[in-house]
């Protein structure tokens, strides 16, 4: 029996296309984020960054397209390319949460050209 990799279901099966929605990021605990190791200082300024202009203007407009290549490389390459900005809402939803830092995102399917629909199953 083989199994496929969460990953390449994701990337190969479920998230290949353009995705538009909504971005909102936080840090849950500065205490935990200042006393994080191994995060460098470009790191930190950009967290820093991020939390601040999410606490000041909200919700950001997310762009995202994923690109799948299951043949290249050992284990196969998908490209993703995501822009954060300003603008729009958005229905997939995700979140990433660490020991300091939680984001969220909420994105639909953009249809294809000519479609009515999106292809989301």
């Amino acid at each position: 029996m083989t199994t496929t990799a969460p990953s390449h279901v994701y990337y190969f099966e479920v998230g290949t296309g353009v995705w538009r929605g909504t971005f909102t990021f936080r840090v849950t605990s500065w205490r935990r984020f200042l006393r994080a190791r191994g995060i460098g200082a470009k790191n930190r300024l950009l967290v820093i960054a991020m939390g601040v202009t999410q606490w000041l203007t909200g919700a950001s407009r997310l762009d995202s397209a994923i690109v799948a290549k299951p043949c290249e490389g050992a284990f196969g390459e998908a490209d993703n390319t995501v822009r954060i900005s300003k603008a729009d809402r958005g229905a997939l939803a995700g979140e990433l949460v660490c020991d300091w830092a939680k984001a969220t995102e909420k994105a639909a399917r953009v249809p294809a050209a000519g479609s009515t629909t999106g292809d989301r199953p």
